[in-house]
């Protein structure tokens, strides 16, 4: 059907979620439409904010990010319902160091697929955490998640065996050749695991990656 006003219709745009706030180019200078929030540092408390996707960056506190993002069929399901509903639930990302952008805590995948599905910017909650908290938030967010294997069992160990060693309190009264042992024991004590078999889990982290 053809526009009364003779124009022709605009070409479609990737779809964003009903709330989204990213400025549209236009001509008119009478056109007020609301800038995307940009957040301040520091961050107000749980402010959620949209950023654009090539300002985030993969968690890679301590260790890279021990969960792989597959383009599998979970993943097509994903794409499907952000290109239908928008992102639903918005991701956790807190400011890096630099202040080159945002380091994802949470909403890896959710990421990914709005990459796919044309999408330039996603719903955060923009947090300052601690190293400690960016680790403890990005573990509890994968609690759930079915199908772990055994390489990303490995790098969470890891990652958490690091997270520890940063950690003064905690090892507190710990002779210096003894820290690395005594992590290993409270991230085993977590996981209810002795410490033979977090180090066997920890020992597939020096496997070359085609091996995993």
């Amino acid at each position: 059907m053809s526009r009364s006003d003779g124009k022709a219709p605009d070409a479609k745009e990737p779809i964003k979620p009903a709330q989204d706030t990213a400025p549209k180019e236009t001509a008119a200078a009478e056109q007020t439409a609301p800038e995307p929030t940009t957040p301040p540092r520091p961050v107000e408390e749980g402010k959620l904010v949209y950023l654009k996707l090539s300002e985030v960056h993969p968690f890679h506190t301590f260790r890279p990010h021990p969960f792989k993002v597959r383009d599998d069929a979970k993943m097509q399901e994903i794409v499907a319902s952000i290109r239908v509903n928008g992102v639903m639930v918005p991701g956790l990302a807190r400011p890096e160091k630099d202040g080159n952008g945002y380091e994802i805590v949470a909403g890896h995948r959710r990421t990914h697929g709005s990459e796919l599905a044309g999408l330039d910017e996603m719903p955060f909650i923009v947090r300052e955490m601690t190293d400690h908290e960016a680790v403890q938030a990005m573990k509890d967010s994968n609690k759930q998640r079915d199908g772990m294997l055994p390489s990303e069992l490995a790098a969470l160990l890891e990652l958490e065996v690091e997270d520890i060693k940063h950690q003064g309190g905690r090892l507190k009264g710990v002779a210096e050749g003894d820290v690395g042992k005594r992590s290993v024991e409270i991230v085993g004590e977590a996981h209810e695991m002795n410490y033979k078999k977090v180090m066997r889990y920890l020992r597939l982290n020096s496997l070359v990656p085609e091996l995993l």
